[in-house]
């Protein structure tokens, strides 16, 4: 499988708490790290993998993702309020060190989330990554791009594939960011990308959303009833 997964099989077991990991073992990086498992194993368990190796191996890159992408933010955070108490008592303060902030930082993330594709691609098929990116970003892409293919039963195929390179490009930087809310918030700016699509292509959405709506309603409703 090449070095790196040779030399992961080797470290799985305490890999994401010393050597890839960078953290100083604090308690507080305890609890991120037992997390970052949590979820990474949360994610590999939906994939059904058989191999119990591969699965542990996938696991372990899941989680020193998360853990490396939280030491980025992490240090912006810290770096902007710095910046914040620097300029606390002016009236105005120079955006520009802001701006050199997050330009730093998106070059890291992006340094960081190429590598782990890379990682991932050297462990297995294409599908199973993109699998992985629907569990980073809970799924949000099958689920959004059925329900507009269920909400428009007449979108042509090339409204449909317009739709899905959207929400798969919103995937892409939303698998980055450090909270539910960052993530959700990216696909949000990219659901109005498609509306506004929608609406340059001359679909109707307002009367066709509620249908939808109240039939995902009267759906749930029976489903209860169950």
């Amino acid at each position: 499988m090449g070095r790196v997964i040779k030399f992961l099989l080797i470290v799985v077991p305490v890999f994401i708490g010393s050597i890839e990991t960078g953290f100083s073992q604090g308690d507080d990086d305890n609890a991120y790290l037992e997390v970052a498992r949590t979820r990474a194993g949360k994610i590999v368990d939906n994939l059904g993998v058989k191999d119990a190796s591969e699965a542990d191996r996938l696991q372990a890159l899941i989680a020193n993702q998360y853990v490396k992408l939280n030491a980025i933010h992490t240090e912006r955070d810290q770096q902007k309020a710095k910046l914040e108490a620097r300029y606390k008592d002016r009236e105005e303060k120079d955006e520009r060190h802001e701006a050199r902030l997050e330009a730093a930082v998106s070059k890291k993330v992006r340094a960081q989330h190429d590598r782990f594709l890379k990682d991932l691609r050297m462990e297995t098929d294409s599908t199973t990554v993109d699998r992985i990116k629907d569990g980073m970003t809970y799924n949000v892409v099958p689920i959004t791009y059925q329900g507009y293919v269920e909400m428009l039963p007449t979108l042509t195929s090339t409204q449909k594939q317009h739709i899905y390179d959207l929400l798969v490009e919103a995937r892409e930087i939303a698998m980055d960011k450090g909270s539910s809310e960052e993530k959700h918030a990216v696909f949000g700016k990219y659901k109005g990308k498609i509306n506004n699509y929608l609406s340059a292509e001359g679909v109707e959405t307002k009367e066709a959303r509620k249908a939808w709506e109240a039939k995902l309603k009267a759906r749930n409703k029976n489903g209860d009833k169950k």
